[in-house]
């Protein structure tokens, strides 16, 4: 399916990736359908429905959607969730709140980025996706002004990411909701390691104009 779509979060590229908020139906149920897609490839069960997987978080106000698509084609997708009012509620606390306490992140605003996917059969160019996808992560973290960004990654995912965006393991392997695989939080503090990510990735450094564009966009 082709989304037409004028606005445009990614890193500027030749590639072809364009990187929306899903803040339509369409563009939401594309979501849920690569969700599905690239779970069940991966041999992951998860809570679908028929063939999408959306679960209560995805009806938040404080949770957020990204679409990437590559040249009008749906490619990826990632979830940002803000913990910033102690009424905002992110998977992370339900699956880690002792470990988010213990780090002493749980008392600050941060945001959890989740349900990271790449279309199957995209999966070559899944570090770029990633990179862009990640662009959402940024823009929604400095928009709420968060210390941390936390996500859960497979175990044989976390030397990656500890390489790739200084994050590190805050909890031991445990179950994710809706997911059948166990998982381990990480952490970055934004405020003290975000610009040496920068340095090594300047693709993920958002500025204060497309903060602003993106805070109008979603309407915040």
């Amino acid at each position: 399916m082709i989304i037409s779509e004028s606005k445009n979060f990614a890193f500027p590229n030749a590639d072809g990736f364009q990187l929306i908020p899903a803040h339509t139906t369409t563009a939401r149920n594309q979501v849920y359908s690569l969700r599905h897609r690239a779970y069940r490839a991966s041999g992951v069960m998860t809570d679908s429905v028929g063939d999408l997987f959306y679960d209560d978080y995805d009806s938040k106000q404080n949770c957020f959607s990204f679409l990437l698509l590559h040249e009008g084609r749906p490619m990826g997708s990632i979830r940002a969730n803000r913990k910033v009012l102690e009424s905002d509620e992110v998977g992370a606390m339900d699956a880690f709140g002792p470990e988010l306490r213990a780090a002493g992140i749980a008392g600050n605003s941060f945001v959890e980025s989740n349900r990271f996917v790449i279309d199957p059969s995209f999966e070559r160019r899944g570090i770029r996706a990633l990179i862009q996808l990640m662009r959402g992560i940024r823009l929604h973290t400095a928009l709420a002004d968060a210390r941390y960004v936390v996500t859960a990654v497979r175990v044989q995912h976390v030397d990656f990411y500890r390489r790739f965006l200084k994050m590190y393991p805050i909890s031991k392997p445990a179950m994710y909701p809706g997911l059948d695989m166990l998982t381990v939080l990480l952490a970055a503090d934004v405020k003290r390691d975000s610009k040496s990510v920068f340095d090594r990735i300047p693709e993920l450094a958002v500025m204060e104009d497309e903060i602003a564009s993106y805070a109008e966009y979603v309407g915040l």
